[in-house]
């Protein structure tokens, strides 16, 4: 299936038949208001509305300053889990976000301070502009990085409400995202890079020129402990060592300094 804005046609399923889905429309409106209310209850109502990764607890014990940059692969919306989210509008950093889904318009909505790009980002031997991905709501990913896609697949459209699909989208290494921004904005250090691709981490960390744009530190997810000590080995062949597991399954990674 060629690349569609999502929304569009999760909103015309809705619509077609609102007595059946009279339970997700209301969801649906929501995720469109949402990014205008939750930064006004967030600060005046309760300030956990802020911190929306579940870890973040342990996550902000290391960013806990003001004025930062941050990459952030697989930003979905911009809001739900995102460990960058608290950083942006609680400590004013800023950063570049790569979503191929259209949910990158939302996280337009929510991420007003970053840049945010519709693309997947891969290594620099993907030998290709477009990959297939099976949009799977939150849960979505590159068509053969995960084990078994089928239970996978099952599970994510049981627990969210959704039917999968296969779509196409555009797909370039993260550093042309890197040279494109600071091609705008003045050259900074990279603060923290977050990579949230289910399955698909080694062909982002594979697109970044660490030699060029080395992130002070880098958390990952890795689903199953195999993925785990292939991120680690080559981002210890980078110069990076582990500090903690943080959330589930989310493992944060620190530069060493000579």
């Amino acid at each position: 299936m060629a690349f569609e804005d999502s929304y569009l046609f999760r909103l015309k399923s809705l619509v077609a038949n609102p007595k059946k889905n009279i339970r997700r429309i209301w969801p649906f409106v929501q995720s469109r208001i949402n990014p205008y209310i939750i930064p006004i209850l967030g600060r005046v109502v309760d300030k956990k509305m802020m911190s929306p990764y579940i870890g973040h607890d342990e996550f902000i014990k290391y960013f806990d300053y003001r004025n930062g940059f941050f990459m952030e692969c697989g930003g979905h919306d911009g809001y739900g889990s995102s460990p960058t989210y608290y950083l942006e509008k609680m400590l004013g950093w800023r950063g570049i976000i790569a979503e191929p889904l259209s949910t990158f318009h939302l996280c337009k909505r929510y991420r007003s301070k970053s840049k945010v790009y519709n693309c997947a980002v891969g290594s620099f031997e993907q030998g290709k502009d477009t990959v297939s991905l099976v949009d799977l709501n939150a849960m979505s990913f590159i068509s053969g990085s995960i084990e078994d896609p089928n239970s996978w697949v099952k599970s994510g459209e049981s627990v969210q409400s959704v039917t999968a699909r296969e779509i196409i989208v555009p797909i370039q290494p993260i550093q042309s995202l890197v040279d494109d921004y600071f091609s705008t904005y003045k050259m900074r250090p990279i603060d923290l890079f977050v990579v949230d691709v289910e399955g698909f981490e080694i062909s982002v960390l594979k697109g970044l020129n660490f030699e060029k744009n080395p992130p002070s530190y880098i958390l990952t997810e890795a689903h199953t402990d195999k993925r785990k000590d292939m991120i680690q080995k080559y981002l210890e062949e980078k110069n990076y060592e582990l500090v903690t597991e943080i959330g589930k399954r989310d493992f944060l990674f620190k530069r060493k300094v000579s």
